[in-house]
């Protein structure tokens, strides 16, 4: 139980909000920069005054940019101890997205439900051309740029549904509009473009959340595009850096089941996946409500006083021992507090996210099924009392029926 509450510790700290206090308007909320490095100095500096006004380059100085890259990918390869990159099979950019996706959609399932549910508000065949982009200025670089090379705007997203910091993830979708520069955008090798698309999913779903940088997520976007998570088919070091990735999520995003969740929902019949993810939504939902109204507003400060850990410490027991406790949950919701909260924690080698989300990869759709009836067996006979007998029942007998599905 001490390693229940450990996980519940993990997830209450980030699920703050209960409401959607819409900042209306259209405004930046963001965008992706890259990194051009030209043929000398002098060129960089003639670049330098169109780019700061947001202008477009003129064509000679285009022509002139021996290289450019998205500066996640540019922070990536400059940085020392950073995992080599996954070799994809295509060059079509498109094609390299399907792949992320696909690839760990198995070991981040959740995520990348909700990510590939941000791209489809943000699909690149409805963003704008705009040669004159002005400068978003939301990244801190962290090592100096050569003499050569100048950050420069490859697209600026726009919205109109985003909460303020501190408030929580939408639960409703933004109307989103995405600017590019098609010139500079034609000159990213398919690897970057894809890394670019990437980021705007991303940074769409952090933006959401009020976060106003994309400091925190370039180096995740990279991750996905890493080596070493796809090597976690048949590492078990690397499973567990997979697991490490959740958490940083979770870290990062907040409680990404909520984010759009009141619009997108699954569809299909109890038993199923897409009934265990509503089901799991409206779960965490329930406990976000719960924990606004009692976690210090002082929560959201990276400096927390030991006054105030303790009244954080006091809020999620107030929550969270009562979820545990109740026995008017459904058999669904009593497998998922069980399967999640406490499985997932304390067996390294099983990942409820994996029976929770309809995992679109065929190939991933026998090591769900497989899952599915490991974590019922071991519901089913497990001879540890629990003491909410009534929770463990209901879960028993949501096992019994849907186990083998």
């Amino acid at each position: 139980m001490a390693q229940f509450f450990f996980k519940i510790s993990i997830l209450a700290f980030t699920i703050i909000s209960s409401q959607s206090a819409f900042a209306k308007g259209w405004g930046s909320s963001g965008g992706g920069g890259g990194v051009a490095c030209f043929f000398n100095e002098q060129e960089a500096a003639q670049a330098t005054p169109y780019i700061q006004s947001g202008k477009s380059l003129p064509a000679p100085l285009i022509q002139r940019i021996q290289s450019l890259v998205t500066l996640d990918y540019w922070e990536w390869q400059t940085s020392a101890g950073k995992a080599p990159l996954h070799n994809f099979s295509t060059n079509n950019f498109y094609e390299i997205v399907t792949q992320v996706e696909d690839r760990n959609s198995l070991f981040v399932s959740l995520f990348i439900y909700r990510l590939k549910q941000s791209g489809d508000l943000i699909q690149t065949a409805n963003w704008q051309n705009l040669l004159d982009i002005p400068l978003v200025n939301d990244a801190t670089l962290k090592l100096p740029l050569p003499n050569n090379c100048r950050i420069v705007q490859l697209a600026r997203r726009l919205s109109n549904n985003n909460n303020a910091p501190g408030v929580g993830p939408v639960l409703k979708a933004p109307e989103v509009l995405v600017e590019f520069n098609a010139e500079l955008f034609a000159l990213l090798n398919p690897l970057n473009k894809a890394i670019l698309i990437m980021h705007e999913r991303l940074y769409l779903m952090g933006q959401s959340l009020g976060v106003n940088t994309s400091d925190l997520f370039r180096p995740v976007v990279m991750q996905f595009f890493a080596e070493n998570i796809a090597d976690s088919l048949v590492m078990t070091d690397a499973k567990f850096s997979a697991r490490e990735l959740r958490y940083r999520l979770v870290d990062i995003l907040g409680d990404y089941i909520i984010y759009f969740g009141d619009e997108m929902k699954a569809q299909g019949e109890i038993g199923t996946q897409a009934s265990r993810l509503n089901s799991f939504f409206n779960l965490n939902k329930s406990l976000r409500e719960k924990i606004h109204t009692c976690m210090p507003a002082t929560s959201l400060v990276k400096e927390i006083s030991v006054a105030d850990e303790v009244l954080i410490k006091k809020c999620k027991d107030s929550v969270m021992r009562p979820m545990i406790n109740a026995t008017d949950h459904d058999e669904e919701t009593s497998f998922l507090i069980l399967a999640y909260f406490i499985y997932d924690i304390s067996l390294t080698h099983f990942n409820a996210e994996q029976v929770i989300v309809p995992l679109q990869n065929p190939a991933f759709l026998k090591d769900a099924s497989d899952s599915l009836r490991w974590v019922c067996n071991a519901i089913v006979t497990d001879a540890q009392p629990l003491q909410n007998q009534v929770l463990a029942n209901k879960a028993k007998a949501y096992c019994r029926k849907y186990g083998a599905n």
